[in-house]
């Protein structure tokens, strides 16, 4: 929402192109330097600062392997 892509109150206008692309899932094995998103946004450099502040803020890094998630966790018929 903060990038463009949702809204606040119910006028705000959706930007259609903002969002984020992940490069990585939970339990991947990450390096310094790897690309861990893309941020795709027409906010002002400013209020990009902070969101990505906020997002990078969000992930965690761990040495402790963690197991990966199944991407389907079961099929209901």
């Amino acid at each position: 929402m903060k990038l463009g892509a949702g809204r606040e109150k119910k006028e705000d206008i959706i930007d259609y192109t903002a969002g984020i692309v992940l490069a990585c899932k939970v339990g991947d094995y990450v390096k310094k330097g790897d690309k861990l998103l893309t941020i795709h946004t027409n906010v002002d450099d400013q209020h990009l600062e902070n969101v990505k502040d906020e997002i990078l803020g969000a992930i965690e890094y761990s040495n402790v392997h963690i197991a990966k998630k199944k991407l389907i966790e079961e099929v209901v018929e």
